[in-house]
């Protein structure tokens, strides 16, 4: 019993290791795909679905890795042991018992369909929760400004009934199996005990008739096990397919093999014969712009005339359909995209902090900056004053 409990701890520790690293190494690299990709698949693509598929769909694969391995070894093994055990003591009366097997395999392949469909639409209606979470919870002050709870708490109500309503066909679809599959294996032995009240009890001992019905007692947990296993392994397909689509997404803003070295420091800018949509929405139509050393410019305009579009060319968020964006008279699509980022400063209209330090929130744009560059980088922009009156200074 002692190294029954300590193999067993190390079967569900070492499966648990396995799973939660590989888990963990999918979610670094899928979350390494998504921020590598271009800025113009963020404005296609929702928050809360992103998240989604990082978290939940990732997690749908966890107990298949850590719980299915053990169960697709040892479950097949145990089954077939006892149907080779049952074949070579009794394989007549195995094959009454088995005659009832095949009435069950079409309900159940039916019931595995929908729970693949239901876990597909569960995963997808867990995402849209996630967006509307993450866009009420990002836009909270517009919402307080106009009285929009009620408006995103019934958005939020109605998610989370769809959820449920995918969740329990999830359940039904996973449940009926095992059921059904119990009824059948008793219509089996009822079968065998008939075969066998027939015989009037000859050729067969007590002991051979307690062994065929112990084995087939025993039959029943695997083959439940296994039947469960394919239906928790249709909804790890269905996770896996949204998760291996996403890192399928290709970037539209290619690399160049051979990049120039840009530099920045003292160039023109130069916009020669742009233009740009937004899909079918035209934005900026022979745009010709020149930008000279130390030149301020200022663009003025309605919204959505196409002023921000320019400084997100300049970053290469995007690449124009026609003409091109220069620095020093080189096309940007000859830079590697790292080398051009790292030599623009960019103020944006939105206030973004990340979740950490005054300190590390200045030094993002100067990876290994000192203390002192630090504070004299907080002097320049004026802050100095109010983030000394923080607590710590």
């Amino acid at each position: 019993m002692l190294l029954r409990g300590l193999f067993n701890y190390l079967n569900v520790y070492c499966l648990q290791w396995a799973a939660v690293r590989a888990i963990a190494d999918l979610r670094v690299r899928l979350f390494e795909h998504i921020i590598h990709l271009p800025a113009g698949f963020f404005s296609r693509a929702n928050t809360g679905e992103l998240m989604s598929r990082i978290m939940n769909d990732t997690g749908a694969l966890q107990y298949v890795l850590s719980f299915a391995t053990a169960y697709l070894v040892k479950d097949p093994v145990t089954l077939l042991a006892l149907l080779g055990y049952l074949l070579w003591q009794q394989p007549k009366v195995t094959l009454i018992s088995l005659v009832v097997l095949p009435v069950c395999i079409v309900p159940i392949a039916i019931y595995n369909r929908k729970g693949r469909q239901s876990s597909h639409a569960a995963q997808e209606q867990m995402a849209e929760l996630g967006g509307v979470m993450s866009d009420s919870l990002g836009g909270v002050r517009i919402i307080k400004a106009y009285n929009l709870e009620p408006t995103v708490v019934e958005q939020f109500r109605a998610a989370a009934r769809r959820y449920v309503r995918h969740a329990m066909q999830l359940v039904r679809s996973s449940e009926t199996p095992g059921p059904l599959l119990e009824f059948v294996g008793a219509l089996g032995l009822a079968l065998v005990l008939i075969y066998l009240a027939r015989l009037g009890g000859s050729g067969t001992s007590s002991a051979d008739f307690l062994a065929i019905l112990l084995c087939i007692f025993s039959m029943y947990r695997p083959l439940k096990n296994l039947t469960r296993l394919h239906h928790q392994l249709q909804q790890a397909r269905a996770a896996s397919e949204r998760i291996f689509e996403l890192l399928a997404t290709r970037s539209d803003l290619p690399e160049p093999a051979h990049p120039k070295p840009c530099r920045a420091a003292g160039a023109t800018v130069q916009f020669d014969h742009v233009d740009f949509a937004y899909g079918d929405q035209p934005v900026l139509r022979d745009i010709n712009l020149t930008i000279h050393p130390g030149q301020m410019v200022a663009l003025v305009g309605l919204s959505g005339s196409g002023k921000t579009t320019l400084t997100h060319l300049l970053l290469r968020f995007y690449d124009p359909q026609r003409g091109a964006v220069r620095i020093g008279g080189t096309d940007l699509r000859e830079f590697s995209t790292r080398d051009l980022r790292s030599q623009i400063a960019v103020v944006t209209q939105e206030t973004i902090l990340f979740n950490d330090t005054i300190g590390r929130n200045i030094a993002l744009g100067r990876p290994g900056a000192t203390a002192a560059e630090v504070e004299a980088a907080a002097d320049h922009a004026q802050a100095s004053d109010f983030i000394r009156e923080k607590p710590g200074g």
